[in-house]
């Protein structure tokens, strides 16, 4: 999502690797090898092919291994998995030299074009990143055939990188040429490049966006705190970054000391941070950035951009990896939130003049129960056999979408039962996302057994504001510290409360890991945070400066008699200044 702040372009993206530098930018536009290839080019002497192949891949090899020596032992299995794809590039492309006469680089190009396509047909995020990889090899291989060597560099010093797509080798070469930040496209927070850029504190943030292309010589603040990219700062901004930037760099130490040890108040409260996450592979995060526990593991990314929904056989292996992979007891499940701005093309799905407001989250999984649903929560109940993992509906308005989905899962052990030992059924939790289910949450808890809420922020604040949060003309309207929000959360916090049993309620919605948020969340009760997981060390640190019980009853105060978010958000940076701590978003 990208957006205009004074008019300063402020470009949304994800972070994989913290900080926060600015710098001009510099657009790396890569020569794609294997596109110049000519497919069908054959060879006269197949010997002297094979042996410039053999060459080309022995030096391929002796960068992996100086890539490998930067990394740390448990990141090096990484490389190895490098090694045995180039190591079949160079096996296979050397059998289509011997039998089919192909030249060198026409061979690789086959063998790369044969397991790309074989690649494709998976949606799994982790397999995209491999692909990237598999590309990459097949360039850098092709690239020392020809001649051409790894590629040159000629970067000012202090730069910030944009590329469409960097490989383990762009990397190395950007490091060197003292570059300050990289910007992509395309890539993962748990890419070969992303756990280099962490390793050598480089910020590094993935946008999505091809504008980001024509943006050379423009000077830009790069803010892997927050995950934006804001193109062509003004005075004002500027300064606010030299001060952010001073503040910056003398916490994001602070912050790493307390990513990796449970969250205290001053007074004695323990909270739990959570991470949210997208795909199996970011569960290699979990570790890197000191979460507590998955309190949101969305699945979408297993049922879009593909012909078919996952069947259950896909979804219980993957089940089976969370629950293996993650060694927290906290692991919450959502169920596929489609429709709206994630839909997808196999069901029949007509256009809808507000899709925010149509058919999605758990009204189109209960449309699409035999498609979608049941064969979604067996493969968890089958996965959640050690009683680790919670099942939690997205979009939920009504007491009746609950208790069908009761039965399913209730129909659902009765067909397990003579195939599994022990059913367990996942606990179950809503997503309070609409201000219908904060007025009838006392229904939820008396008729339906769910056992936790998660309030998710993002669409909470856009449907009490009717603020769309993606519409950049709504920026200055859309704000989570509006007092009808909070007000909102504290109706919420507080009918919980007075239920006649125990039910969780944790936050899994960006304000989760907002500074100015902490000591709101903190003093409506709220002790279960869920965060992006680079935002957990901030999020910790601030929890353990801040005695609630001495603030607890003025934010409440203030949330009751402010008007504005701004009244609000001045209040929470006099707690900070009270504090002596720095305030950083």
């Amino acid at each position: 999502m990208n957006y205009w702040v004074l008019n300063v372009k402020v470009i949304r993206g994800i972070i994989a690797a913290p900080g926060l530098v600015m710098g001009e930018l510099y657009v790396y536009e890569k020569v794609d090898y294997v596109e110049q290839v000519e497919q069908e080019r054959y060879t006269l002497s197949p010997e002297r092919d094979i042996e410039v192949l053999q060459n080309a891949y022995e030096k391929v090899v002796k960068d992996l291994e100086q890539l490998s020596k930067t990394l740390s032992e448990k990141d090096r299995d990484l490389i190895e998995a490098q090694k045995l794809m180039l190591e079949t590039l160079e096996s296979e492309a050397k059998e289509l030299i011997l039998n089919n006469r192909l030249c060198n680089v026409s061979a690789v190009k086959k063998v790369y074009e044969k397991y790309d396509r074989l690649l494709s047909q998976s949606e799994s995020e982790l397999i995209n990143l491999r692909r990237a990889d598999l590309k990459s090899l097949a360039m850098q291989i092709i690239s020392y055939i020809v001649g051409r060597g790894a590629p040159e560099f000629r970067i000012k010093p202090g730069s910030i990188v944009v590329a469409e797509e960097l490989s383990p080798f762009d990397f190395m070469k950007i490091k060197e040429s003292g570059v300050r930040g990289i910007v992509t496209i395309r890539g993962g927070p748990t890419s070969h490049v992303a756990i280099l850029a962490r390793t050598y504190g480089i910020p590094y943030l993935i946008v999505g966006d091809y504008s980001i292309l024509r943006l050379t010589g423009k000077t830009c603040v790069l803010d892997c705190v927050n995950g934006s990219l804001i193109v062509d700062p003004d005075v004002n901004y500027v300064q606010l970054y030299k001060t952010l930037h001073d503040k910056y760099n003398e916490l994001i130490n602070e912050f790493a000391k307390y990513s990796r040890s449970p969250a205290k108040t001053l007074d004695g409260i323990y909270v739990k941070v959570e991470c949210n996450i997208g795909t199996v592979e970011d569960l290699r995060l979990l570790d890197y950035y000191g979460c507590d526990g998955i309190g949101l593991f969305r699945v979408e990314f297993m049922y879009v951009n593909r012909e078919n929904p996952p069947n259950e056989e896909e979804l219980i292996k993957t089940f089976f990896k969370v629950v293996n992979l993650a060694s927290r007891e906290d692991i919450v499940i959502r169920a596929p939130d489609l429709g709206a701005d994630k839909p997808v093309s196999y069901l029949d799905l007509a256009n809808e003049n507000n899709p925010q407001l149509g058919l999605r989250g758990i009204r189109l999984l209960l449309k699409y129960k035999d498609e979608l649903l049941y064969p979604f929560i067996k493969a968890l109940v089958i996965a959640n056999m050690h009683k680790k993992v919670k099942l939690m509906l997205p979009m939920v308005t009504s007491v009746d979408e609950v208790i069908e989905v009761v039965k399913i899962m209730d129909q659902i052990a009765q067909d397990l039962g003579s195939s599994i030992k022990n059913v367990n059924l996942p606990d179950l939790g809503i997503m309070v996302e609409t201000p219908a289910t904060i007025f009838i949450i006392d229904q939820f808890i008396e008729k339906t057994p769910i056992k936790f809420v998660s309030i998710g922020t993002n669409d909470l604040t856009q449907y009490i504001l009717a603020a769309d949060r993606t519409n950049p003309r709504l920026f200055g309207i859309y704000n989570e510290l509006h007092p009808a929000v909070l007000r909102a959360l504290k109706q919420l916090v507080d009918a919980i409360r007075n239920a006649n049993r125990l039910i969780d309620v944790k936050i899994c919605g960006e304000m989760a890991g907002q500074t100015r948020a902490i000591p709101i969340l903190l003093s409506l009760g709220i002790k279960e945070l869920s965060v992006a997981p680079p935002f957990v060390g901030k999020v910790k640190y601030y929890i353990s400066k801040l005695d609630i019980s001495k603030i607890r009853n003025k934010v409440l105060e203030i949330i009751l008699s402010s008007s504005t978010p701004e009244e609000i958000e001045h209040y929470i940076k006099n707690i900070y200044r009270e504090y002596g701590l720095e305030y950083i978003p």
